[in-house]
C-alpha cells in the first residue's frame, strides 16, 4: 500500500512538475514584451500594411492611409487589397475589380466585357517583375485570358481557367486538357489530356497530377523529372519557399530543384488533436511532430520548437521575419483567439493580445484589438 502510494505521489508530482515547466515556457514567451501605437485601433476592417500604405474600412468604403493615418486614397471602394509593385486590387463596384497605382489612379482602364478576376481568386499576379506581369481576365462567356498593364490583351480570353504566370509561364486548361503558354501566348507545352492538373512553375519544375491522382513534377520540355507519388502537394500563400508533399501518410518538403529538404516524417492534419504541418511562408514551415511544432528554415534546419498544446500557427500571414500564432490549439474563433508574434528565433516580439495580427516585411504590424484595427511598429519598440 504503501508503495502504491508512493508512485501516485511521484506521478503527480512528475505532472506537477511537466506542467511548471510548460508553464514557465509559455510564461517566458510573454515576458518583457512591449509595443508602440502609430495608430490607434479605430478601424473596423483592414488588411496588411504594405508599400507605405494601409487598406482600411470606414462607414462601409475602403479606402488607403499612411502611416500618420494620413488619407492618401479616399473611402470609395468595396473592397481594397495591399499594394504589391507599386498597384493593388480595388473593388470598384459589386464585384467589378480594377487596379489603381498608390494616388488611386487606375493602373488598367476599365473595359466592357472585360472583367479582372478578384486577387482572392488567383495566388497574387502582381508579384515578380512589372515587364512579365500579366493580370488574369475573364469575359461574359466565363472564358479567360490576359492583359498586360496597358491594358492591352496579350493572351484572348479562350481558355476554361488559367493560372497564374511564374517565371514567364503559367498553366492553361481547355475542356479536360492542360497546356502551358508564355507571356505572349505561346505554346510551351501544347494541351493534351495526360494531366489532371498543373500548379505553375518554380525551380524550372512544375508540379503535375497524375490520372492516378498522385503529384510529380516536369520541365519546360514536358519531361517528367520526378515521377508522380505524391498524394499532397501544397504552397505557401506567395508562391515562395519550398513545396509540402506528403507520401505514407505523412508530411515532408521539397526544395524549388527537387531536393529533399525533410523527409516525409511530420504529422498531416489531425481534427483530435487540432494540428498540422504547415507550408513555408516567409522563410519558415511549422512542421508537427510527435506533438512539437518544429519551425524550419529553407533548408530545412530546426530554428526552434514549441509543445503544440502552446500555440497554432497561422500560416498564411506569416511574413519574412515575422510568424503569427495563436496561443492554445483549440479551433479559430473570431475576435477570441489570442493571436502573437515571433521572430525567426523564436522569440515573442508581440504579446497574445490580439484578435487578429497581419505583419509586413517592412516591420508595421496591422493589428486588431477589441475588434478594431490599428498599427503597431516594431521598429519603434
Amino acid at each position: 500500500m504503501k508503495r502504491r502510494m508512493f508512485w501516485v505521489r511521484m506521478s503527480v508530482l512528475s505532472m506537477a512538475v511537466l506542467l511548471f515547466c510548460l508553464w514557465g515556457m509559455s510564461w517566458a514567451w510573454e515576458e518583457k514584451v512591449s509595443y508602440k501605437w502609430l495608430i490607434e485601433p479605430k478601424y473596423k476592417w483592414a488588411f496588411a500594411y504594405s508599400e507605405g500604405l494601409w487598406p482600411v474600412e470606414k462607414d462601409g468604403l475602403w479606402g488607403y492611409v499612411d502611416s500618420a493615418d494620413r488619407v492618401v486614397v479616399d473611402f470609395q471602394y468595396f473592397g481594397a487589397a495591399p499594394f504589391r509593385n507599386g498597384m493593388a486590387y480595388v473593388e470598384v463596384s459589386e464585384d467589378v475589380w480594377g487596379l489603381i497605382d498608390p494616388t488611386g489612379r487606375p493602373v488598367i482602364a476599365l473595359q466592357e466585357g472585360i472583367h479582372l478576376l478578384p486577387p482572392f481568386l488567383v495566388r497574387d499576379p502582381l508579384l515578380g517583375s512589372k515587364k512579365d506581369i500579366r493580370v488574369p481576365f475573364g469575359n461574359a462567356q466565363d472564358r479567360y485570358g490576359f492583359l498586360d498593364l496597358s491594358g492591352k490583351v496579350r493572351i484572348p480570353a479562350i481558355y476554361d481557367s488559367v493560372g497564374q504566370f511564374s517565371e514567364g509561364l503559367a498553366a492553361v486548361v481547355s475542356g479536360d486538357c492542360w497546356g502551358v503558354i508564355d507571356t505572349d501566348g505561346r505554346w510551351v507545352i501544347s494541351l493534351h489530356s495526360r494531366y489532371r492538373g498543373l500548379k505553375y512553375f518554380k525551380g524550372g519544375y512544375i508540379p503535375f497530377m497524375s490520372k492516378e491522382r498522385l503529384w510529380g513534377f516536369i520541365d519546360s520540355g514536358d519531361r517528367v523529372v520526378l515521377e508522380p507519388k505524391y498524394t499532397r502537394l501544397q504552397d505557401s500563400w506567395d508562391g515562395s519557399g519550398p513545396w509540402l508533399v506528403e507520401c505514407d501518410g505523412k508530411i515532408g518538403y521539397l526544395a524549388p530543384k527537387l531536393n529533399v529538404l525533410a523527409d516525409c516524417k511530420y504529422d498531416p492534419a489531425d481534427p483530435l488533436f487540432a494540428t498540422q504541418s504547415y507550408p513555408y511562408a516567409g522563410g519558415v514551415a511549422f512542421a508537427c511532430e510527435d506533438g512539437t511544432y518544429k519551425a524550419l528554415d529553407t533548408e530545412g534546419n530546426e530554428l526552434f520548437q514549441f509543445p503544440a498544446f502552446l500555440a497554432t500557427p497561422v500560416s498564411e500571414l506569416c511574413r519574412e521575419g515575422y510568424y503569427v500564432l495563436y496561443a492554445g490549439r483549440e479551433e479559430y474563433r473570431p475576435f477570441e483567439s489570442k493571436f502573437f508574434l515571433l521572430d525567426k528565433q523564436g522569440v515573442m516580439i508581440l504579446p497574445p493580445e490580439f484578435q487578429e495580427i497581419r505583419p509586413s516585411a517592412d516591420g508595421i504590424v496591422a493589428v486588431c484589438k477589441e475588434k478594431r484595427w490599428g498599427l503597431i511598429d516594431l521598429n519603434r519598440r
